[in-house]
């Protein structure tokens, strides 16, 4: 599969994008620090929590919807990611998976916050902007990173999803 990097505007309606939002506010006090990444995908970051989005939820099903209709093809894992200051992820390319696909829930973020995606496929390195209900879909282990997440920033809740990892099971509806 080919690089490639697509930056969604408007992922979901208003109506939907409320309730992913307060679920995601919801399921802060279930989300575990995130132990599980490498040194290679964590870096020096500060904690991160994510939560699995949960079975036959409507949360999950509004997620997976979406991605069939904007991709084709559903997420084998779907979770809430929760960043806090010094949060960030040095330069890596996900090569375990087919593709990503982030969505950024946080409302009036500022770049003075931080956390901005970064992404190199050729030339210069370009810069994404978390803004409220955009998404990056990346395929074939583009390089990438985010940048470190401010002090006395807001907490910055993203959903990501997982598509064709080396040990793919399916989503359950």
């Amino acid at each position: 599969m080919s690089k490639g990097i697509s930056h969604i505007i408007e992922v979901f309606n208003k109506k939907d994008l409320g309730f992913l939002l307060s679920d995601c506010n919801k399921s802060f006090s279930e989300a575990v620090i995130n132990d599980y990444w490498g040194k290679e995908v964590k870096g020096y970051s500060s904690t991160v929590k994510t939560f699995s989005l949960k079975p036959n939820s409507r949360a999950l099903s509004t997620v997976v919807n979406k991605c069939v209709e904007l991709f084709g093809e559903e997420p084998y894992g779907v979770f809430y990611y929760y960043w806090s200051e010094g949060g960030y992820i040095p330069w890596h390319s996900d090569n375990d998976y087919k593709a990503a696909f982030s969505i950024y829930l946080t409302p009036d973020w500022k770049y003075d916050y931080g956390g901005l995606f970064q992404y190199n496929l050729i030339g210069p390195i370009k810069t994404i902007l978390p803004f409220q209900n955009t998404g990056v879909y990346q395929t074939g282990g583009v390089p990438h990173s985010t940048t470190i997440q401010a002090e006395s920033s807001p907490i910055r809740k993203s959903i990501q999803c997982w598509f064709g990892s080396k040990k793919t099971k399916k989503t359950t509806l």
